[in-house]
């Protein structure tokens, strides 16, 4: 876990998108513990576009954890939210997902 003023803020913060920028910082430090608990906990407290967002992160975090399963299942409820862009971009990580589990049918 970190410590120090970035632990404050990610434990305290409601922001979905504060959030999403510490992912790069959480995931190219190797906090994953960190990113797991901040975006787990604003699921249950923002708004459908935000938890869209939130729950693509926690597909790459799934992915790096080796919880490939899990990351499909969160990037699922990430389709449906009418940003081609944000749906494009999920569709080509479940596919990644779907070929790191040898389910290359379902990749393509």
């Amino acid at each position: 876990m970190l410590v120090g003023p970035v632990t404050e803020v990610t434990e305290t913060t409601d922001d979905w998108q504060l959030a999403c920028v510490l992912r790069t910082y959480f995931e190219l430090q190797g906090h994953f513990a960190d990113w797991r608990t901040t975006h787990e906990r604003l699921l249950r407290t923002t708004d459908p576009y935000g938890q869209a967002l939130v729950r693509f992160n926690l597909g790459g975090l799934c992915m790096w954890t080796g919880r490939l399963a899990d990351g499909m299942a969160h990037l699922r409820h990430v389709l449906g939210t009418g940003d081609p862009q944000l749906e494009a971009t999920t569709l080509t990580s479940l596919g990644m997902l779907a070929h790191l589990l040898h389910r290359d049918a379902e990749a393509s």
